[in-house]
C-alpha cells in the first residue's frame, strides 16, 4: 500500500468503534445501529460531498487488503481516497460528480454584458446589470423614462416590466402622466362652515372665517375659552366662536357674558320659593330655613322639629317634654320651675300666709312644705264659717284641701236656727242671745210664736183689688174675669175683651167689615164684627186647604172666645174651556191642550205644510164685563192653510239669567221657535216651563220638512249664579277673663248655606286648644263652585282676670286688705243705714282665680223705715220700696244705680238702663250719659264710667273706652263705637296699626311670569310683542324700559280674558327686529307699596350652518 493511501485510512479508522493494531488481536467489532441519528447512507455526508463509505465489517484478522484508488477513478484530477466502503474522490473547484466527471455551469460564465452567474444545480441563472434583459443578458433593455413621459412628477420603469413605467405626481395632481389638476374643495378641506375654499393649479388656497386660523393646509378652530375670555362663569367653545354659560342658579345677562343670579325665592305670595318657611336667595342658589324649633330636613326644603330633649335633656333639671317647634321642663312632684323654666324648686308655702282666727287657732301636719295639711280649730262655742282645712300646693300658696274657693277662717257664734230651724214652721233668725221666728209673704205668725197660717187675701176687697172675681190660694190669691173677658197682663188684676186676631187680604182679593168701619187686617178685631171676602175678576174665592170653590156671600164673624167662625179665604184663578183647535192646529206650551186657568196665555201654530191665518197668540181671559164675568180664550178664530216652502227655524233669543234667592235651579219658559214646520227640542226639555241648572245648557230645536228635510238651531240657556253663602250661624264673640295663663277656648263650628252648595270651607285659628292671654281674630271663609264667598268673622280675647276695685256702698264703708290668696273686704253701714238685702253679705274675698265671692257688687246702704204710706194701700213713698225684715213691712230706699218704677208687680228698684247712671240713693230716674258716651252695662253708679266710643282705626269689647286698642296691620275700621277691626282683601296688607280705610290695605306690585321668559330670540325683521301682566293695589302704573336707551318704546294697555280690578296689561311692540333692538327689557310695575320689575333679553337668532 502506498504510504499515503495508509495515512488516510488510519484516519477513517478512527472515527470508528474498533481500530486494528497490527500484531495485536481485537474482539471489538463495528456496529451498524440503525437508531443512530449521525448514521446516514452509502456515499453521504453531512457536507453533501459526494464519497463512497460503508461500515467496516468486524475485524478478525490484521490482513491489508487492494486498495480501490489503485485505478485512480477520479477524473480531471481529482483525488481518490479509499476507505472500508470502496473510495471517495475529492474533485478540482470547476468539477463534481462521483468520480468529477461533471463540469460546473457557471465556471465559464455563460452571462454577457457583466451578468451575474448563479448555479442552480447542474443549471444556471443570470441576473442582468441595468439595461439588459435576455438568458445570458444578451437583449438590450430600452428606457420608458427616457424622455420622461410625466407631465409632472418623476417617472419609475416597473420592476416587473421594465419598458413599462409609473408617475409618481405631486401633491394637488393626478393622472397617468399626472396631467390632471386635483380639486381639493370638493373635500373641503377647509374645515367647513363659513371657511371658504378657492381650488388652484395643484394646490388650494383656504380662506379662514373669524373664529378660525390657519393651520397647514386647512382652517381649524380657535379655542377662544383656553386663552382670556371674558366670561363671567364659564365658557363653552364652538364652532367659529364660543358662549358664555352660568352655573346653576345664574342666568345670562343681555350682553351675554355677565351672569345674573336668579331669585328662587321670588314668588307672587309668600316669597318663600321652594321653602316650606322661609327662603334667603343666595349667589347662585337659596338657602331655606325655618322657625325657632324648627331645622331644615334633608331634602333641605322641609322643616323638620328640633327635639330639644335629646340634647342634654333640654338643659331640664327634672324631666324634658318635646313639642312641635318648642319643648318644656316639667319637675317631679313637690318640686316647680324656677324662673329659668328649667332649674327645679322645692315646693314651700309661706308661713306669713295663713293666721289664727279670732277665737282660734291652726296646726299643721308638716311645716309649711308641699302637701302639708293645715287645720283651723275654733274654740269651744264657736264654729269656723271659712275654709276648715287647707294643703300646701303645687303653685306654692295654700290651698283648700277638698278644693273649689278659700274663704278666710272665722270663729263666729253658733246659730241656734241651724238646729232644727230653731222650732219654726218657715222662717228663723238666728241674733246675740236667741232667736225668732218669721212667716213667708202670704201666711201670719199664730200666737205660739212657731207655726204660720195662710192669710186669706180674698176675704179683704182693699188687699186683693180684683176687678171681677178672686180666688184664694195657697199663700197667695188670683183674678178672674166673666165670660168674654180676660185678665190683663199687665196688672193682672183687670179684665178686658177677648178680641180676635186681624185677617190679611187675599192675593187678587180684599176683605172688607159688613155694616162698619173697622179694619179687618188691624192687629186685634172686636167679637162680633163681620168680614166679607170679594176676589178679583177672573178668581174665585176657595178653601186654603182642600181648594174647593166657596159659593154665595162670604162672611167670617169675630166670636166670643177670640176666634173667627171659618177658616180664611184665598183667590184661585178660574178655569177657562179646553181649548179647541182647528185642523192641522197646535198649540204650545203643551199645559194649553189641558185645562188651563185665567191669564194663561198660549201660542197657536200650524202643522207641516200648513200656516197659520190669523193671531198665534190667545190668552185665557174675561171676556164678558167687570159685574158678568164670563172666563174664555181671546182671540179664538184660527185656520191653517196648506203650504210646502223648505224648513227653516229661527230660535228664540238666548236666555240669560240669574238664580233666584235661595234656588239651586231656575225655571225658563222654552217658546216655540220660528219655523214653518213642525219643530223638535232634543233631549229631555220641552216647551214650556223647564228646570235649568247653573252653568250653559245649549237647547237644540229642529224643524221636520217634507222628504225628511230638516233646519235646526240652538239656544243657550245661561244660569248665573251670583248668591254667595248664606252665613246661618256664626259664633259670637267671647271676651275670656281667667287667672289660668292658657285656657282652652272652644266655639261651635259656623254654618254656611249655600243654593248650590258648599264647596270650599277654610279657615285660620282652630278651636279646642290653649289660648293664651291676647286678642285673636277668627275667620272662616265658605266659597261655592262659582267662587262666591261668605265670611264669618269673630274675636277671642283672653284677659288676665285680677280681683278689681270694688265700688264702696253708698252711706256705708268697704274696708279692705290683702291676703296670702288675693284680698278681702269687710261692709259696714253708717248709722242709720243697713244693706238694700237684708242677708246681704258682710264680707267679701277674691282669691287667685280673680273673682269676688260671694258676689263682685257690694250693696249700697240705705234708709230703712217702718212706716208704711196709708195713700194707695202700702206703697211707700217714690224712690222706696217695701221689704220684709224680721217679720215686719218696712220701706227700703233703691240703691245707687237704680231707679224707683212702677211695674206690673208693684214699685220695684230698677237697674239704671244702659246709657245712664244714678250715683245717689232713693232716686225715681237715672242720669243720662253725657253725649257721646255710653255704658258698657245697666246698673252703673257712677259717671265716671260713662265712656266714649272708640275712634275708628280702634275697637274694644264693647265699642267703647277705656281700653280701645288700635286696628293691627291687615285690618282696618271705618266707623266710631265698634267691637272688632275689618280684615283686609285677600293679599293685602296695610303699613302701619290704626288704619281706618280699605283704600289703606295695599299690595305690592307684582310683574307675573305670564308668557315673559328671560330669553327670546326672534328672527331678524319679525314683529316682536310682548305683554306684561302686573298686580297690585291700588292698581300699579306699568312700563317697559330698555336699559342703556331712551327711546320711547311701542306701548299699549289691553284687556285680558281675566281682568280683574287690580291686574293691569301693557304690551311692548316691536314692529321690525333689527340688531338695534336688541338687548335687555324690563317692564317696571309701582304703586304705594312699592315697586317691582321683571327682566326679558330679546336677541336675533343666527343663521343656521349650511
Amino acid at each position: 500500500m502506498a504510504p499515503k493511501t495508509i495515512i488516510w485510512a488510519i484516519l477513517f479508522l478512527a472515527v470508528y468503534d474498533s481500530v486494528v493494531v497490527e500484531g495485536q488481536e481485537s474482539t471489538t467489532a463495528a456496529r451498524n445501529d440503525a437508531n443512530n441519528p449521525t448514521t446516514r447512507g452509502p456515499g453521504v455526508l453531512d457536507d453533501g460531498e459526494s464519497r463512497v463509505a460503508t461500515l467496516a465489517p468486524e475485524v478478525t484478522t490484521t490482513t491489508a487488503q487492494t486498495d480501490p484508488c489503485d485505478s485512480n477513478p477520479c477524473q480531471h484530477g481529482g483525488e481518490c481516497f479509499s476507505n472500508d466502503a470502496g473510495y471517495r474522490c475529492f474533485c478540482p473547484e470547476d468539477w463534481h460528480g462521483d468520480n468529477c466527471e461533471k463540469r460546473k455551469p457557471c465556471v465559464v460564465n455563460p452571462c454577457q454584458n457583466d451578468g451575474i452567474c448563479e448555479e442552480n444545480g447542474e443549471d444556471f441563472a443570470c441576473t442582468c446589470p441595468e439595461g439588459w434583459k435576455g438568458e445570458t443578458c444578451e437583449i438590450e433593455v430600452v428606457d420608458p423614462c427616457q424622455p420622461n413621459p410625466c407631465k409632472r412628477g418623476i417617472c419609475s420603469p416597473d420592476r416587473v416590466n421594465p419598458e413599462t413605467f409609473s408617475c409618481s405626481c405631486p401633491s394637488g395632481w393626478t393622472g397617468r402622466t399626472c396631467n390632471a389638476d386635483i380639486d381639493e374643495c370638493r373635500n373641503n378641506p377647509c374645515g367647513g362652515g363659513k371657511n371658504k375654499c378657492y381650488n388652484r393649479p395643484g394646490t388650494f388656497i383656504c380662506v379662514c372665517a373669524t373664529g378660525y386660523e390657519s393651520k397647514g393646509t386647512t382652517c381649524v378652530d380657535i379655542n377662544e375659552c383656553r386663552g382670556i375670555h371674558d366670561c363671567d362663569h364659564t365658557c363653552k367653545n364652538t364652532k367659529g366662536g364660543y358662549r358664555c354659560e352660568c352655573r346653576a342658579g345664574f342666568t345670562l345677562d343681555r350682553n351675554k357674558k355677565t351672569c345674573t343670579d336668579i331669585d328662587e325665592c321670588d314668588d307672587w305670595t309668600w316669597n318663600k320659593g321652594p321653602c316650606e318657611y322661609d327662603c334667603e336667595n343666595t349667589a347662585g342658589s337659596y338657602k331655606c330655613s325655618c322657625n325657632e324649633g324648627y331645622e331644615v330636613d334633608k331634602d333641605g326644603h322641609s322643616c323638620v322639629d328640633v327635639n330639644e330633649c335629646g340634647s342634654s335633656n333640654g338643659g331640664c333639671e327634672h324631666y324634658c317634654q318635646n313639642d312641635r317647634g318648642s319643648y318644656n321642663c316639667y319637675c317631679r312632684r313637690g318640686y316647680n320651675l324656677a324662673a329659668n323654666r328649667k332649674k327645679c324648686r322645692e315646693i314651700t308655702c309661706p308661713r306669713g300666709d295663713v293666721f289664727e282666727p279670732t277665737h282660734g287657732r291652726f296646726e299643721m301636719t308638716n311645716g309649711n312644705r308641699y302637701e302639708s295639711r293645715l287645720t283651723y280649730i275654733c274654740d269651744q262655742g264657736y264654729q269656723n264659717t271659712g275654709t276648715e282645712q287647707l294643703v300646701c300646693g303645687d303653685d306654692g300658696r295654700w290651698q283648700a284641701r277638698e278644693g273649689g274657693h278659700v274663704t278666710p277662717p272665722r270663729c263666729v257664734d253658733v246659730n241656734e236656727c241651724d238646729l232644727a230651724n230653731g222650732g219654726c214652721e218657715h222662717t228663723c233668725t238666728n241674733f246675740e242671745g236667741g232667736s225668732e221666728c218669721s212667716c213667708l209673704n202670704g201666711y201670719q205668725l199664730e200666737e205660739d210664736g212657731y207655726h204660720c197660717t195662710d192669710i186669706d187675701e180674698c176675704a179683704d176687697d182693699s188687699t186683693n183689688e180684683c176687678e171681677h172675681s178672686c180666688v184664694n190660694v195657697e199663700s197667695s190669691f188670683y183674678c178672674t174675669c166673666p165670660e168674654g173677658y180676660r185678665i190683663d197682663l199687665m196688672d193682672g188684676k183687670s179684665c178686658r175683651p177677648i178680641n180676635c186676631t186681624g185677617l190679611y187680604h187675599p192675593t187678587h182679593g180684599r176683605v172688607a167689615a159688613v155694616g162698619s168701619d173697622t179694619d179687618c187686617t188691624t192687629r186685634d178685631v172686636v167679637k162680633g164684627t163681620k168680614c166679607r171676602y170679594t176676589c178679583e175678576d177672573g178668581y174665585e174665592p176657595v178653601e186654603p186647604t182642600a181648594r174647593r170653590v166657596v159659593e154665595g156671600d162670604i162672611v167670617r164673624e169675630c166670636g166670643t172666645t177670640g176666634s173667627w167662625s171659618e177658616k180664611r179665604i184665598e183667590c184661585s184663578p178660574m178655569e177657562c174651556p179646553l181649548l179647541t183647535m182647528p185642523d192641522h192646529a197646535q198649540v204650545y206650551p203643551m199645559s194649553c191642550r189641558e185645562q188651563a186657568r185665567f191669564g194663561k196665555r198660549c201660542t197657536v201654530s200650524c202643522g207641516t205644510n200648513y200656516r197659520l191665518k190669523g193671531e198665534a197668540v190667545t190668552t185665557c181671559t174675561n171676556v164678558g164685563s167687570a159685574g158678568d164675568v164670563i172666563i174664555d180664550w181671546s182671540p179664538k178664530d184660527w185656520t191653517c192653510v196648506e203650504d210646502f216652502p223648505e224648513p227653516y227655524v229661527i230660535c228664540p233669543d238666548d236666555v240669560n239669567v240669574q238664580l233666584g234667592p235661595g234656588k239651586s235651579h231656575v225655571v225658563v219658559n222654552l217658546t216655540s221657535p220660528q219655523s214653518n214646520y213642525e219643530t223638535t227640542i232634543d233631549g229631555d226639555y220641552v216647551l214650556g216651563e223647564n228646570n235649568f241648572t247653573i252653568g250653559q245648557t245649549k237647547v237644540v230645536y229642529t224643524a221636520h220638512g217634507h222628504n225628511d228635510e230638516t233646519a235646526s238651531c240652538t239656544l243657550r240657556v245661561r244660569v248665573l249664579d251670583t248668591e254667595p253663602p248664606t252665613v246661618q250661624f256664626c259664633p259670637k264673640s267671647q271676651v275670656i277673663e281667667t287667672a289660668e295663663r292658657a285656657p282652652v277656648v272652644s266655639w261651635d263650628d259656623p254654618v254656611f248655606i249655600d243654593n248650590v252648595g258648599i264647596k270650599s270651607l277654610t279657615h285660620i285659628v282652630e278651636p279646642n286648644r290653649p289660648f293664651t292671654w291676647g286678642f285673636y281674630y277668627v275667620k272662616y271663609t265658605a266659597g261655592d263652585e262659582h267662587r262666591n264667598f261668605a265670611e264669618c268673622v269673630f274675636t277671642i280675647h283672653v284677659k288676665k282676670k285680677e280681683c278689681k276695685e270694688l265700688v264702696p256702698p253708698a252711706n256705708g264703708d268697704l274696708s279692705c286688705d290683702s291676703w296670702f290668696l288675693g284680698k278681702f273686704c269687710q261692709l259696714s253701714c253708717d248709722p242709720g243705714f243697713a244693706p238694700f238685702e237684708e242677708d246681704a253679705a258682710d264680707m267679701y274675698t277674691c282669691d287667685q282665680a280673680g273673682e269676688w265671692k260671694p258676689t263682685p257688687r257690694v250693696p249700697d246702704c240705705v234708709e230703712v223705715s217702718e212706716q208704711v204710706a196709708a195713700v194707695l194701700g202700702k206703697m211707700c213713698r217714690p224712690g222706696s220700696v217695701t221689704k220684709q225684715r224680721r217679720g215686719k213691712t218696712v220701706c227700703v230706699s233703691c240703691p245707687s244705680g237704680t231707679s224707683w218704677a212702677v211695674t206690673t208687680g208693684g214699685p220695684k228698684c230698677v237697674d239704671c238702663p244702659v246709657g245712664s247712671y244714678q250715683n245717689l240713693t232713693g232716686q225715681v230716674s237715672c242720669n243720662n250719659c253725657p253725649n257721646g258716651t255710653n255704658t258698657t252695662e245697666a246698673g252703673v253708679k257712677r259717671e265716671e264710667n260713662c265712656y266714649g266710643m272708640c275712634p275708628p282705626g280702634t275697637s274694644s269689647d264693647t265699642g267703647l273706652g277705656p281700653e280701645c286698642m288700635p286696628c293691627r296691620q291687615g285690618f282696618y275700621q271705618p266707623l266710631a263705637g265698634q267691637t272688632s277691626c275689618l280684615w283686609c282683601p285677600k293679599n293685602t296688607n296695610t303699613t302701619s296699626d290704626g288704619t281706618v280705610s280699605e283704600e289703606d290695605c295695599v299690595a305690592a306690585p307684582r310683574v307675573l311670569s305670564h308668557g315673559l321668559f328671560r330669553q327670546v330670540q326672534v328672527d331678524d325683521g319679525q314683529k316682536v310683542t310682548l305683554d306684561c301682566h302686573a298686580r297690585g293695589r291700588p292698581l300699579p302704573s306699568v312700563t317697559w324700559v330698555k336699559d342703556g336707551s331712551e327711546d320711547i318704546l311701542d306701548l299699549e294697555e289691553v284687556e285680558g280674558e281675566d281682568d280683574h280690578e287690580d291686574h293691569k296689561i301693557v304690551r311692548l311692540t316691536i314692529a321690525e327686529m333689527r340688531a338695534e333692538d336688541e338687548g335687555l327689557y324690563k317692564c317696571v310695575a309701582t304703586n304705594i307699596a312699592g315697586s317691582h320689575d321683571r327682566k326679558v333679553t330679546i336677541s336675533i337668532a343666527e343663521e343656521d350652518e349650511e
